[in-house]
């Protein structure tokens, strides 16, 4: 958080890693390079998913209703209809399976191995940073 006449900013999203890894056989993930973020709002139940290589897209991530260990990966279209009235088409584009402290994020046009970290990135307040 950061303190700017004396107002004390609140958290908007909790900010995590998206990075490719490898699975190892023993179950543990190796974190290879960090691609994007993903973004949850507290009390939210959807990722937004923003990956360095397409930096005007965002993709969404959703947790499937039969299970908490599944999600499906989403794209959005919006566009004007015939009348032009706003349209928004939701596509699935992939699955997501719990794994320990990561998501893996299956697409189905990309053959990388894609985790979401369950752990936020932490962000250390000004008075955390002179602390230490």
């Amino acid at each position: 958080m950061i303190e700017e006449n004396n107002v004390i900013s609140i958290r908007k999203t909790d900010r995590f890693t998206l990075c490719t890894g490898k699975l190892h056989k023993d179950g543990s993930i190796e974190e290879i390079h960090k691609i994007g973020n993903a973004y949850l709002k507290p009390g939210a139940k959807t990722f937004r998913l923003k990956f360095w290589m397409h930096p005007r897209e965002s993709y969404f991530l959703s947790r499937d209703h039969d299970s908490d260990l599944i999600y499906t990966i989403l794209s959005v279209e919006e566009y004007l209809g015939p009348n032009l009235e706003p349209k928004t088409t939701w596509r699935e584009i992939g699955k997501g399976y719990v794994m320990g402290n990561y998501i893996r994020l299956e697409f189905y046009t990309m053959k990388d191995e894609v985790y979401l970290s369950l752990f936020p990135e932490k962000f250390e307040s000004k008075e955390e940073s002179i602390a230490s």
